[in-house]
C-alpha cells in the first residue's frame, strides 16, 4: 500500500501522447472514451436523459435573481 504503482513520468508521458495524437488527428481520445462509457452506462441503467431534474434546472437558470433566503428555500 505504501509503494507507488507507477513512476510520476508515466502520467506526463501519457498526457504527452494524448496531446500529440490530438494534434495529429484532431480526435480527443479521453472525450471519446468518456462519451462511450457514459452511453453504455445510460443504456445499462436505462436512464432517460430527456427528463431533467427541475430543481437543478431552475436554480441554475435563476441563481442571479435569488436572495440568500430564496436560494435556501429553493435548494
Amino acid at each position: 500500500m505504501c509503494e507507488r504503482p507507477f513512476c510520476c513520468a508515466t502520467i506526463f508521458n501519457f498526457q504527452s501522447r494524448l496531446a500529440e495524437y490530438y494534434v495529429n488527428t484532431g480526435e480527443n481520445l479521453l472525450k471519446s472514451v468518456f462519451d462511450k462509457l457514459t452511453e453504455d452506462q445510460l443504456k445499462t441503467l436505462k436512464i432517460n436523459t430527456i427528463i431533467q431534474r427541475t430543481d437543478s434546472f431552475f436554480v441554475a437558470s435563476n441563481i442571479r435573481n435569488y436572495s440568500r433566503i430564496q436560494l435556501l428555500v429553493e435548494v
